[in-house]
């Protein structure tokens, strides 16, 4: 059973995070719903982070790459077999993102002007950068997207990315002043930027909101000040 609660528990420190990071009205933030479609019961996206003209449709991914990916010099199956659990997350956050146009999601009803930004927020940082790694990915999510029997353009007309947790805490404040849109398309929209890595790009495109603010300080200071004290020589 601990898969599922550690992955639930991601989910919510997630949520904590854009919380945090977005105080005030500009921002709003939709927890994940359970929907009935066709007599099926269905669970929405785990976020939706939304402003006047766009949304982040936000699923979270606890699993780590694996040892093998890391570690393997004599082939890449293991790498292969993390980057496809990847697509799958990827695909079904298109499979949300298409109850959403399709009116299923009565918290937050669709909207035809909308701009729509798919992410995966992952709790350790799969380092995909560069056109070998992210090609890799989209060939999978194409694959799977085509099983599916989905458009293979909503790569383009929505495309997706994928954000460790430390640098979704910085990108979420600097969203709370630019917007969505701003923040996405300077990266997605741009032929060299979309290889890039998300702290690059954040520190190329936004210097001005570095160094970025702690969400946790005071939170991590009170859990470790004692450790701290008792390593102290006497």
């Amino acid at each position: 059973r601990f898969p599922q609660a550690f992955g639930d528990s991601f989910q919510e420190y997630v949520g904590q995070a854009i919380e945090r990071a977005c105080p005030g009205e500009r921002i709003r933030l939709f927890a994940e719903k359970e929907n009935v479609i066709k007599k099926a019961r269905k669970d929405s996206v785990d976020w939706i982070v939304s402003d006047d003209g766009s949304a982040i449709f936000l699923e979270c991914k606890a699993k780590r790459l694996s040892w093998n990916a890391k570690a393997a010099l004599d082939g890449l199956s293991s790498l292969e077999a993390d980057i496809d659990n990847m697509a799958s997350a990827v695909v079904q956050v298109y499979k949300t993102i298409e109850d959403y146009i399709d009116g299923q999601y009565r918290h937050f009803p669709f909207a035809a002007d909308r701009k729509i930004y798919p992410v995966i927020v992952t709790l350790e940082n799969w380092h995909l950068f560069g056109p070998v790694m992210l090609d890799m990915l989209r060939d999978s999510v194409v694959a799977k997207l085509d099983a599916a029997e989905m458009r293979a353009n909503l790569l383009d007309e929505m495309p997706y990315s994928v954000w460790p947790i430390e640098e979704f805490e910085v990108g979420m404040q600097i969203i709370n002043t630019v917007g969505v849109q701003d923040f996405f398309d300077g990266k997605i929209n741009d032929t060299a930027m979309r290889l890039w890595e998300w702290h690059g790009y954040m520190t190329q495109r936004f210097p001005e909101h570095f160094p970025a603010k702690k969400l946790f300080a005071d939170e991590y200071e009170e859990m470790f000040s004692g450790l701290a004290e008792g390593m102290k020589p006497d």
